[in-house]
């Protein structure tokens, strides 16, 4: 049987159908293909804000862990006047205390501004800086050992730290006072002291010196 034998008249209405069942599966099939290229794509979105989320869930968690750890120790330090403002009036008022308890001859002081501590090497503290008042005293001593006691009494009693950046002594006289209200010894320190607190303004990165060739 050839093609001219054929009754399309006959066959006309099967392949109508035949043709409407293949668009309607073709139009099945491709939306079918895009629901679930969709569906992968959302699934895929969704991992992603899952993976976020537990991502920030653990950092936060260790936030929390991290403040519970360390936020006692942050709460001591700034009680004792090692982080925040500085404790100018303690300094004042406990140089005072120590200096009639060890029964110094003669005692005064000279407080200049607060500045950021720039130590000898490079340091990253973050958004916190480490700041300094340089205190200048001027020390009547009855024998040498009045000085290390006053430092003594400072560092116990005193509000934040401070380091002693040099001292100068020098003898009053030839003849020793044996009176304990006269001065034999001259001397005169430079103390610094220490605070840690935010910064006023961000640092800014450090620019490479190129050294000449």
């Amino acid at each position: 049987m050839n093609l001219a034998e054929v009754d399309w008249l006959v066959l006309r209405q099967p392949l109508i159908l035949l043709v409407f069942a293949v668009v309607i599966g073709g139009a099945f099939a491709g939306g079918a293909y895009y629901y679930a290229s969709g569906v992968e794509r959302e699934h895929l979105n969704e991992s992603r804000r899952l993976t976020t989320a537990r991502a920030r869930y653990l950092t936060l968690d260790d936030e929390k862990r991290l403040i519970q750890e360390y936020y006692p120790q942050y709460e001591e330090l700034t009680k004792q006047g090692r982080i925040g403002e500085e404790q100018r009036l303690n300094w004042v008022e406990t140089l005072r205390e120590v200096a009639a308890k060890i029964k110094l001859p003669s005692l005064s002081y000279e407080i200049g501004a607060q500045q950021e501590y720039e130590p000898d090497f490079p340091i990253d503290t973050g958004r916190f800086g480490v700041y300094a008042s340089e205190m200048v005293l001027n020390i009547g001593l009855f024998h040498e050992e009045d000085l290390p006691r006053l430092f003594a009494e400072l560092e116990r009693e005193a509000a934040g730290s401070f380091s002693v950046a040099n001292c100068r002594i020098q003898l009053m006289s030839d003849a020793f006072q044996s009176n304990p209200t006269k001065s034999n010894l001259d001397a005169q320190c430079k103390l610094r002291w220490y605070v840690v607190k935010v910064k006023a303004t961000p640092d800014r990165p450090r620019r490479r010196s190129r050294r000449a060739g």
